[in-house]
């Protein structure tokens, strides 16, 4: 969430002052993380004891996957809030939006206690634990009480996780906003009502189609295709060998394949994860913008640019240890189904590394992630119709069924879900022996904290009722055997 401009300064904002901001939150939209750092820091002398541009310096640095700054700008912003319990609020958003929950379960703590009518301090206390995976404590949080009605929806969310769903249609009563109505049919869907769970779908996605922030979104995606399309013609196969020294490897598969559940026994075996942090976006952009510019802002002209590549490598090598917490002889595990549209920035910048990608029926991925939020971003977006989520998905899969044949020989593995869900020991002694870990153990426990949109159902029994669940929504699945059959058959899969 962004705190509105208005709020900078409760005595009216100068002409001056709402420029700037305006231009800092454009900045921080674009990417353009150390511009719009500037932009909120100027804001700061507009009004030197407002806890507000501290707040969102702070969202700049969590995008920018600065956690250092991120805390130094939290903690300024903490001081300044007293007495402010909006502010104080945006704090805990910013450690929940930043993948660092603890943090925001202690600001959570601390609003619930000074503010003991804001019901908003209860929401973010829940919603810390529920990421946490302390489910039943949650539970446990709101047993007998009056449940607020901002704080309906991650109630339910636990209701449903905890087997619960018609409990959890019930604290969801007389909510109709998109979140609810997407709840509501998570739940039919648990419960095996799948008409009923199909029209409170269609709803939320009605609702979302209507918001302005989805139209911007809308008009990025459209170009999304035509540029992989150009990624594959431009970038052929003239990666060098690397550093075969480099402990590095890439899960990656289309959103909903199963990666949080490799993670999940990876990190059991032992190997470092950086889980779902667009740091190599990141690295990427900030080269574009520093030696090209507005008109490379995307990065494509860094493709060809041999020079500039190395500068991409050594500050994402530099980050990820940090991220992933990795010693020196650590196998580096960067977790990331968003980087599978971004495979070829792989091939140019780590041909060395090894690469597991994950492939599950389409049609099943296709149901999982229109019952999935995924926000106001590109997938997002592309999610608000069955069509369009066919398309992404094909746009996505066909860009890595391309590139394989530009990958290096032995750096990359297909893993089915199926084979996963169904022979995880024997699957995972496969990927083990790839990425050269011991095997060990690791499938049997998966109660390991997930900071992703799987991370709750990653914790459920696995079972093959989640093969085939495409069935159930024939009707708007069948339509799109035109879209799909095609990549499903570059996969390995038959209608």
């Amino acid at each position: 969430m962004s705190c509105p401009v208005a709020d900078f300064n409760p005595q009216g904002t100068p002409d001056e002052e709402v420029a700037v901001l305006t231009q800092a939150f454009h900045a921080r939209r674009r990417g353009d993380y150390a511009g719009a750092l500037e932009l909120f820091m100027r804001a700061v002398d507009f009004d030197p004891g407002s806890p507000y541009p501290w707040i969102e310096m702070a969202r700049v640095d969590a995008l920018a996957l600065d956690f250092e700054g991120m805390s130094s700008h939290q903690a300024r912003a903490l001081i300044l809030a007293e007495g402010d319990a909006d502010a104080l609020y945006d704090i805990a958003c910013v450690w929940m939006d930043g993948l660092m929950p603890e943090e925001c379960l202690k600001v959570a703590a601390e609003g619930e206690r000074v503010y003991p009518r804001d019901d908003r301090f209860l929401g973010r206390h829940l919603a810390a634990l529920e990421r946490l995976n302390r489910v039943e404590e949650a539970l446990e949080l709101v047993s007998g009480r009056r449940i607020p009605r901002g704080s309906a929806k991650v109630v339910a969310r636990l209701l449903r996780r905890s087997g619960k769903p018609d409990e959890a249609l019930s604290v969801l009563s007389g909510l109709e906003d998109a979140e609810a109505h997407m709840e509501r049919a998570a739940c039919l869907d648990r419960a095996g009502k799948y008409r009923l769970a199909m029209e409170a779908l269609d709803k939320a996605k009605a609702i979302l189609a209507a918001d302005p922030e989805t139209d911007y979104e809308r008009k990025l995606y459209s170009h999304h295709a035509t540029r992989l399309m150009a990624v594959r013609e431009r970038i052929g196969s003239s990666a060098s060998n690397g550093n075969p020294d480099t402990r590095l490897a890439f899960v990656l598969g289309h959103p909903r394949s199963g990666t949080t559940l490799l993670e999940t026994m990876l990190a059991k075996a032992g190997a470092a994860i950086a889980s779902e942090y667009p740091l190599l976006e990141n690295c990427i952009r900030m080269t574009a913008r520093l030696s090209g510019g507005e008109a490379d802002a995307d990065g494509l002209g860094l493709l060809e640019d041999a020079d500039r590549l190395p500068g991409v490598r050594e500050s994402y090598l530099a980050r990820i240890h940090v991220l992933a917490q990795a010693g020196p002889a650590d196998l580096v595990v960067d977790k990331n189904p968003g980087l599978t549209d971004g495979v070829h920035w792989i091939a140019r910048c780590f041909p060395e590394a090894r690469i597991v990608t994950l492939l599950r029926d389409p049609r099943d991925v296709i149901v999982s992630c229109m019952f999935q939020s995924f926000g106001h971003s590109r997938l997002g977006v592309a999610c608000l119709t069955w069509e369009s989520a066919a398309r992404a998905y094909a746009d996505t899969m066909m860009h890595w069924a391309g590139m394989r044949g530009l990958l290096g020989t032995g750096t990359w593995m297909e893993l089915r879900y199926e084979d996963l869900v169904r022979q995880p020991e024997d699957e995972f002694r496969k990927v083990s022996g790839f990425l050269r870990i011991a095997a060990e153990g690791a499938p049997s426990s998966l109660a390991e904290m997930i900071r992703t949109p799987s991370y709750g159902q990653v914790l459920a029994p696995v079972h093959a009722a989640s093969i085939g669940r495409w069935k159930n929504y024939r009707r708007r699945i069948d339509p799109l055997r035109k879209t799909l059959e095609p990549v499903m058959q570059a996969l390995g899969y038959r209608w």
